[in-house]
């Protein structure tokens, strides 16, 4: 009897160690939606890519008009949300105001991001969509909000004048 309850008891506290590992996978998750910063070394500097604060969210707003325009036709068209190399043509046809928008993110000059060497742009630019995109998808949901009000007040409008 003594080895089955000492099997049941090296199970138990195996899924128990199991639960506290995804318990802290869990935490570490839940910490990088609250606090999405992402830390890298380029040219030998720790850079940060910082979620937009409100402040900056306004002002990317404007810098980000293209893009956003853009990427709500793909999303239209395509009727699913992109991933990030997806999406890379369309930040290569507004390349200066998506470094212009990663230069908000991290405090950097826009010519020093302009030239970094290739592969540690792209290590940028990928941190950044995965810190920022929330930015993109809250206002393409306005957006589409929005059209989807102006439709229905409009419809409304039309029923009411037959």
């Amino acid at each position: 009897m003594s080895e089955k309850t000492e099997t049941h008891n090296s199970a138990t506290e195996s899924n128990d160690k199991t639960s506290g590992a995804e318990r802290s996978r869990a935490t570490e998750n839940d910490l990088a939606i609250l606090f999405p910063e992402r830390e890298l070394v380029l040219r030998g500097e720790t850079v940060t890519v910082r979620e937009f604060s409100f402040e900056e969210s306004l002002r990317a707003g404007a810098i980000a008009q293209p893009i956003l325009a853009e990427l709500g036709q793909l999303i239209e068209t395509t009727g699913t949300e992109s991933t990030y190399p997806d999406l890379e043509e369309l930040f290569a046809r507004h390349a200066r105001a998506y470094i212009e928008l990663i230069a908000l993110a991290t405090g950097k000059p826009v010519e020093w991001i302009a030239t970094l060497p290739g592969k540690e742009g792209d290590q940028l630019a990928m941190a950044f969509w995965v810190v920022n995109s929330g930015f993109f998808t809250r206002r393409l949901q306005m957006r589409a909000m929005s059209l989807r009000t102006a439709a229905t007040a409009s419809a409304s409008a039309n029923s009411s004048a037959h």
